[in-house]
């Protein structure tokens, strides 16, 4: 392995490299990109795209938030096909399928959640990346669709749009073309992971990745997950939720 600080010898290489899939796999000398289906039905498409997960902090001044204080709430998903409307001046957001997702602080002094994220397409600029790239934050349409999200499932916030203090935040998320992760070999000692956005799923997996690359022999849970399966067309079921990572 040829590095900035010189050269590594080793059994073999292990890439989970999030957002930055794509130049891992040029560093292969791989085009980033996989066909889905065989034939003539075949479709050239890029092995990820992004999207920017918007959540944030919100505290309602003098309103305790939490029946649960001092452990940690539950994270609430919820979706709806009803048009919604904004909490501060009743104005429409979307009439589209919509959905927000929120936990009570364990203080009981705010609400950390988020909506649906944006799609940001396979060309996003990944560098820098964080909070200092306005391009990867989300802004104050957030807050409003999220506070008005609240307001339409909970009759208690209703009426409260112009007295939340928000904190809108967000990150970049670098999906497959089913939204499922890849765990594979891409090269005879190369080993290559895709994540799928969120984190709980991928404890799991790379437990899995873990046993398959030091026992020398596949894993039959990691089966479903090889690249191969765009290829013959046996990508996972497309899920019906707003969220592109469900």
């Amino acid at each position: 392995m040829i590095t900035s600080a010189g050269a590594i010898r080793c059994e073999a290489v292990v890439g989970a490299t999030g957002l930055w899939t794509p130049d891992w796999w040029r560093m292969q000398g791989l085009e980033p990109t996989v066909t889905l289906g065989e034939g003539e039905q075949a479709e050239q498409r890029p092995l990820t795209e992004y999207w920017l997960a918007r959540e944030g902090d919100y505290v309602l001044p003098g309103v305790g938030l939490s029946g649960n204080a001092g452990r940690a709430a539950p994270v609430v998903h919820f979706d709806q096909t009803a048009p919604l409307y904004s909490d501060r001046d009743g104005e429409l957001i979307t009439d589209e399928p919509w959905g927000i997702y929120f936990r009570m602080g364990m203080t009981g002094g705010g609400i950390v959640g988020g909506g649906l994220p944006l799609a940001m397409g396979p060309d996003f600029v990944v560098d820098p990346y964080g909070p200092d790239n306005p391009a990867q934050v989300a802004g104050d349409d957030l807050s409003e669709f999220f506070t008005s999200g609240l307001a339409f499932m909970l009759k208690r916030f209703r009426g409260a749009g112009n007295r939340w203090d928000s904190n809108p935040n967000g990150g970049v998320l670098a999906l497959t073309p089913d939204r499922y992760p890849v765990t594979d070999w891409t090269a005879p000692n190369v080993y290559s992971i895709i994540d799928a956005g969120h984190g709980f799923k991928m404890l799991a997996v790379g437990r899995e990745a873990a046993r398959e690359i030091l026992g020398h022999r596949p894993s039959p849970l990691l089966e479903p997950f090889r690249l191969s399966r765009f290829g013959s067309g046996t990508t996972h079921v497309v899920s019906k939720s707003p969220y592109p990572w469900t």
